[in-house]
């Protein structure tokens, strides 16, 4: 069983498939065999680029003989192909977020279930070292209880990169902006080391992107445990790009800074430092630190659970539980939004 390979096809040729094609290469056991797009354009390209073949609708994805099937969509598309994937016995690997919506959601999750397929979601920064070893020593309780969590994400976006924002600014396509897009990896992996979320408040605000969705936003968290949290992000820092994550527990803090390091401070006086660099300068697997290395690990955690019958490690109801509460922290900002237009 562990030499069987999984066949997956892609369904979208934008920005992010790229990543699925280089970390398949790493993969033994995963072969990525055919790739779909309804625009003409990006698929020829895509053809040209990965030497695979090629079809303008995914549909066609079934009869080439895959296992599964990793979308990468606008976000609102996802239910959609999901589903019909779903009904035809295809598993499916979704990119972030699961979908736009919760109704849209519990229609994945009831679909592939229904047909007996895996639905998972590509939350790869929970596959990072120092994720893993921070969420270990929460685990083994070498944190202790935790009191307080805070979680900052920073990119920088101008709105005359255009070509990049296109249906990542509309509500429709994207679901939101930086808490349901750009930063969500960073309040996901918050949300999954602090634990269930129990009650959100927030503000988002449109300040300089022009968009419709938000580029900053702010929210407050308690979480099941009692433990509390903050989550700051925006689009407008003259950073070119941050997610750190500190963690107070009662016996350590911890930070955790992109997918590269882990600082570890405990009561009694110890205090550690944990690096990952290295990974990322393989001219093998060139990546950036918003990426990581994750994407080799979803994919090996996909093939797994497709063999053995399990569930996959972020399934399609541990990202809705994600997407639950940044909807809830959107719910409640509704009637705070600001939106500053762009000046011409």
């Amino acid at each position: 069983m562990s030499d069987k390979v999984v066949k997956f096809g892609i369904v979208g040729c934008g920005r992010i498939y790229k990543n699925h094609i280089n970390a398949a290469k790493f993969v033994q056991g995963v072969e990525i065999v055919a790739i779909c797009d309804s625009d003409e354009f990006k698929l020829g390209q895509a053809m040209i680029e990965t030497g695979l073949p090629g079809f303008r609708d995914f549909r066609d994805l079934a009869g080439f003989g895959i296992d599964a099937v990793i979308l990468c969509l606008p976000h609102d598309q996802h239910a959609q192909v999901c589903i019909e994937m779903a009904s035809l016995g295809i598993h499916v690997l979704s990119e972030k977020p699961i979908s736009t919506t919760l109704e849209d959601s519990d229609k994945m999750i009831a679909a592939c279930d229904a047909s007996g397929v895996n639905l998972g979601v590509v939350f790869q920064h929970r596959h990072n070292e120092n994720s893993i070893l921070l969420k270990r020593l929460i685990t083994d309780g070498d944190i202790g209880d935790l009191i307080l969590g805070t979680a900052i994400f920073q990119y920088h976006k101008s709105a005359s990169d255009s070509a990049y924002l296109e249906w990542r600014g509309t509500k429709k396509s994207a679901g939101g902006g930086v808490l349901a897009n750009f930063g969500v990896h960073t309040v996901d992996l918050f949300f999954w080391l602090m634990g269930e979320v129990e009650n959100t408040e927030g503000y988002i605000s449109t300040l300089t992107l022009g968009t419709e969705v938000e580029d900053t936003a702010v929210a407050s968290i308690q979480f099941k445990s009692g433990a509390l949290g903050t989550i700051a992000a925006t689009l407008s820092s003259s950073v070119e790009f941050e997610s750190r994550i500190t963690i107070a527990g009662t016996k350590a803090s911890a930070i955790l800074t992109d997918s590269t390091r882990l600082e570890v401070q405990r009561n009694d006086g110890r205090s550690e430092v944990h690096e990952f660099k290295g990974l990322l300068n393989d001219p093998q697997y060139p990546t950036k630190p918003p990426y990581g290395r994750g994407h080799i690990d979803v994919l090996k955690d996909f093939r797994l659970s497709i063999l053995e019958g399990s569930s996959p490690s972020c399934n399609g109801q541990s990202a809705r539980q994600t997407q639950r509460a940044i909807l809830e922290i959107y719910s409640k900002s509704e009637h705070k939004f600001q939106h500053v237009k762009e000046e011409k």
